[in-house]
């Protein structure tokens, strides 16, 4: 039944992109430098502004706004979507407001050049950072994490307890007995 509700669900014929892009004489670049252009969602507004103005389907506005990124920032966003096609087995679709979301959450002003030495232990199967997250100026006074209880413990609470919720005396459980 939904496919049938979609097949009838009128949708606006695309726009030959190459005519409009011809036609955008004065189109916002995003290259992914924040100091030269701007905030992201300033460029998602121009793009919007721009596709509203030049007619074309909102389906289409994720296409456009891919078009007038430059090189780098194409490059990151072509990652992300090559990420999300493998999460997703090949299936994953684009559409302007996924599209919105991916380039404000993309950080931007994150130098990818700078690096950062981590310390990490595994402990009980699981990784921890040891060191590294903290500035150096803070870690002095940072607290020192929770102590975890040992299974154990967990372990004989849970046995105290009959399946009414009232403890009771182990010695006196058949299975527990032994």
């Amino acid at each position: 039944m939904p496919a049938i509700l979609e097949a009838l669900r009128l949708k606006p014929k695309p726009v030959e992109l190459k005519i409009v892009y011809k036609s955008w004489s004065k189109a916002p670049r995003f290259q992914g430098k924040l100091k030269k252009d701007g905030p992201v969602d300033d460029w998602l507004g121009k793009i919007k502004a721009g596709c509203i103005e030049h007619g074309i389907p909102r389906e289409q506005w994720h296409v456009v706004a891919q078009h007038y990124m430059g090189k780098k920032a194409l490059k990151r966003f072509r990652e992300m979507d090559r990420v999300m096609q493998i999460m997703h087995n090949g299936k994953y679709t684009w559409n302007w407001k996924k599209y919105k979301i991916a380039m404000r959450n993309m950080g931007w002003d994150i130098n990818a050049k700078e690096t950062k030495s981590l310390t990490v232990e595994r402990k009980s199967g699981l990784w921890t950072v040891v060191d590294g997250l903290l500035h150096p100026q803070s870690q002095p006074n940072s607290p020192a994490p929770p102590k975890r209880s040992s299974s154990s413990s967990f372990m004989s609470r849970i046995n105290s307890q009959s399946d009414d919720g009232n403890a009771h005396d182990d010695s006196e459980s058949p299975a527990l007995a032994g």
